[in-house]
């Protein structure tokens, strides 16, 4: 609800150069899935998390572009504290001057990006997330998934 309120806020305001952001779409979108502000409010997840309505909190990385018009960074600080609240484990990383959607670029932040994403793709695919010893009783079961053996697998 709060970002489809952002978004209501900066329709028809100019957007700077090098941002893909389009409070009018982002506002119809949020209409033609959600309905209504009631049902957006029910949504939040951070409404949830409050509540305690979190079935499972699995570890979260949570990016943020530090120049994302898309995604308020009032929201972001209110998810990483709700989520810290109820017990969840987040990281974040901030990528300061970045706009939403950098990680599709091929400067250096987004490089950096893209390699920090599959390290930790392929470190979450190596660890049970529903071992003993893993520390959170929030977590959902997951498979674990082992790399295949034939030579065409390649993992570091």
């Amino acid at each position: 609800l709060e970002r489809y309120r952002y978004a209501q806020s900066r329709v028809g305001r100019p957007v700077p150069e090098g941002q893909t952001f389009n409070a009018r779409r982002l506002v119809s979108s949020s209409e033609a899935y959600f309905g209504d502000e009631a049902t957006m409010g029910e949504a939040s997840i951070s409404r949830l998390l409050r509540a305690g309505q979190a079935r499972f909190l699995p570890p979260v990385w949570l990016v943020q572009a530090g120049a994302d018009l898309n995604v308020p960074s009032t929201m972001i600080d209110e998810l990483v504290a709700d989520y810290a609240q109820a017990g969840g484990e987040l990281e974040l990383t901030a990528y300061p001057g970045e706009v939403h959607g950098f990680g599709h670029r091929h400067h250096p932040e987004a490089l950096r990006f893209q390699e920090t994403l599959v390290e930790k793709l392929i470190a979450a695919l190596r660890v049970p997330h529903n071992a003993p010893d893993s520390g959170s009783p929030h977590r959902a079961p997951s498979p674990v998934i082992e790399p295949r053996s034939t030579p065409d697998a390649v993992l570091p």
